[in-house]
């Protein structure tokens, strides 16, 4: 199996040193608040959020805060680099508290265009030569692997935005013009769920499309509410607010490389729910294909690796990691 293993660094994630993953966005853009309405074909069907799960989610994203997503989630998608260049591969990331997920995301892709693409191209030529449909097709497995492996294997949910509705306000509800406008698509077979993510790819790589709130919302949803907040307890929200920033915690990263919502997940937990994989419980628990490596700028016996035996030296088993000094 191969593996890759992501590196958060000081509490930050990063990808790579230099071009070898997510990069340094080359500028901030304007962020658009009231992303553009998705004009859906007939027949596609979809279930509207109801105002009861808008709250719910709000808090287990925020828990007892005041819910806003700030102007750099708004404004943040999935942009690769130019196509056909030498880091056409490469998702732009800045610095803020989306970054995690976007490194999450980017490890799946080089994992899909190293390993599994069927291409004439060899060893990192396979990286760098990508066109544009490429690129949107990278993105759409990456995001459906991570969507299917929070399903347990047995569903995925897909969010995305529909045109402006009139929601009656309640109390301990915060409109953003943005959550109580989700349509929820649920899909039982991966494959089916890959190619209307890919139909609607621009839904999450276009720019004024919170491609990245919507991602993260199909994340918890595809997991379903429930069992997020299962896996978190009594622990705190799935984000974290401090002086006006939003970042991410360990439990979101845990979901986005194993499937559940649970820090101890990311050190190699073997413990299983009920079920049998089909969607009403988890598969059988084995090593993710993008690992977690935790670096604190101490002592090497501090470091960990996602699925390895703590007791055991660390060797090459793992594959690349991608770190950044």
């Amino acid at each position: 199996m191969h593996c890759l293993l992501l590196s958060l660094q000081q509490g930050r994630s990063t990808a790579g040193n230099g071009p070898t993953g997510a990069g340094e966005s080359p500028g901030s853009q304007p962020p658009s608040t009231i992303p553009q309405p998705l004009l859906l074909p007939q027949g596609v069907g979809g279930c509207p959020i109801s105002l009861d799960t808008a709250m719910r989610l709000q808090k287990l994203l925020f828990r007892n805060m005041t819910p806003l997503f700030s102007c750099e989630w708004a404004a943040a998608h999935f942009r690769f680099r130019p196509p056909h260049s030498d880091l056409a591969y490469a998702l732009e990331a800045g610095k803020g508290g989306t970054r995690a997920i976007l490194v999450a995301v980017q490890a799946h892709i080089i994992s899909y265009l190293l390993f599994t693409r069927e291409t004439e191209c060899t060893h990192l030529e396979r990286l760098c030569r990508v066109g544009q449909w490429e690129q949107g097709q990278a993105l759409a497995m990456a995001l459906a692997e991570i969507l299917w492996a929070a399903g347990g294997g047995g569903r995925a949910v897909v969010c995305l935005i529909t045109a402006p509705i009139t929601m009656m306000p309640h109390e301990g509800y915060r409109a953003n013009s943005f959550t109580e406008r989700i349509q929820l698509f649920e899909f039982s077979e991966k494959a089916a769920a890959q190619g209307f993510i890919s139909d609607h790819i621009h839904c999450f790589k276009g720019e004024g499309s919170h491609g990245v709130i919507l991602f993260l919302y199909s994340l918890l949803f595809s997991r379903t509410l429930e069992r997020v907040q299962e896996d978190l307890g009594d622990t705190a929200p799935l984000l974290n607010i401090s002086s006006g920033n939003i970042t991410c915690t360990e439990a979101v990263l845990s979901l986005l490389l194993t499937g559940r919502a649970s820090p101890r997940e990311l050190g190699g937990s073997q413990e299983l729910e009920s079920g049998t994989g089909d969607g009403d419980g988890e598969a059988l628990w084995q090593r993710g294909a993008v690992g977690f490596l935790r670096w604190e700028r101490a002592p090497v016996e501090r470091q960990w690796a996602a699925g390895a035996d703590p007791n055991s030296p660390p060797d090459d088993r793992y594959g690349p990691r991608l770190t950044r000094d």
